[in-house]
């Protein structure tokens, strides 16, 4: 990793800034990698799927978006607490999510506008499982929201709503995946 390294978004063991790639400690099986879309310097995680299906994360983490039970950054990974089976992981600006291999998702961190999709708008440090989602195939992670792929060919979205994000023809917010409108 290079760039910001304040909160320890470089994985690396320190707090610097690095102009030059930078080896993140003990990180050789990553099969999977995902930086969050924070807005500036120190608020930037990290997240990194397994070869073994185990995730860990990175960085800043006053939210839990570390998954690991705290809410104190690291500069190094740490394991997300309670994770297996971890197909894919995406960091999106102060929360974390997975794709399970079994179809179900994951998330962690902040929870306001129910961007855990757990149907609550609290925080958790730890994962919480997405509500409703056991097909999962594709994922991703915004600003406050995220959306997965289904195998029925579905689209799911939770969380922020601001700009009709969730693509549900409304502004509404929603702590809980709904399904996206078709266009095709």
């Amino acid at each position: 990793c290079w760039g910001y390294g304040w909160t320890g978004e470089l994985g690396n063991g320190a707090t610097d800034s690095s102009s030059v790639p930078v080896s993140v400690q003990g990180l050789l099986d990553a099969k999977d990698i995902s930086v969050s879309i924070a807005g500036g310097p120190g608020l930037g995680h990290v997240c990194a799927a397994k070869a073994n299906g185990n995730a860990v994360c990175w960085g800043s983490n006053g939210f839990g978006e570390l998954g690991d039970g705290s809410v104190m950054s690291a500069s190094a990974p740490v394991a997300v607490f309670g994770l297996s089976g971890v197909a894919t992981i995406d960091a999106g600006r102060s929360q974390s999510c997975a794709l399970i291999n079994d179809g179900t998702v994951r998330c962690w961190g902040s929870g306001g506008d129910g961007a855990l999709g757990n149907g609550q708008e609290a925080d958790s440090d730890l994962p919480v499982q997405v509500s409703g989602i056991t097909d999962g195939v594709l994922l991703e992670a915004g600003y406050g929201f995220a959306c997965v792929a289904t195998a029925t060919n579905d689209i799911r979205c939770w969380g922020r709503n601001t700009l009709g994000q969730l693509g549900n023809g409304n502004t509404n917010n929603s702590t809980q995946p709904v399904l996206v409108q078709r266009f095709w």
